[in-house]
């Protein structure tokens, strides 16, 4: 169960419990026992809470870092390197053929 549904469980029992110590006041014990388990929830519902913010500071201190770089190349130079291998590879493949004629 998740922090947040039994801090609210806490808070019902709680209000139940103070609100049958304000009904009930016949035998001394029976307040007794109500007040003492009032007590306990009351401390349990507080150490939720002490959770709860403790929780929310990390969340409030963590951080994400991201990086982003753009690798810079010039389109002139290698349209230029294009061209090159463009009119390198024809003229290969006619000298090729020239000597295998011979």
């Amino acid at each position: 169960m998740d922090l947040k549904a039994r801090l609210e469980n806490g808070h019902n029992t709680e209000k139940s419990l103070t609100e049958l110590l304000a009904k009930r006041t016949d035998r001394l014990k029976d307040v007794l026992d109500v007040e003492r388990e009032l007590a306990s929830t009351r401390e349990e519902v507080e150490r939720m809470e002490a959770e709860q913010r403790n929780l929310q500071q990390l969340v409030n201190y963590a951080s994400i870092e991201v990086n982003l770089r753009e690798e810079y190349k010039p389109l002139g130079i290698l349209r230029r390197r294009l061209q090159v291998r463009e009119c390198a590879m024809p003229l290969w493949m006619v000298t090729t053929r020239l000597w295998k004629m011979v």
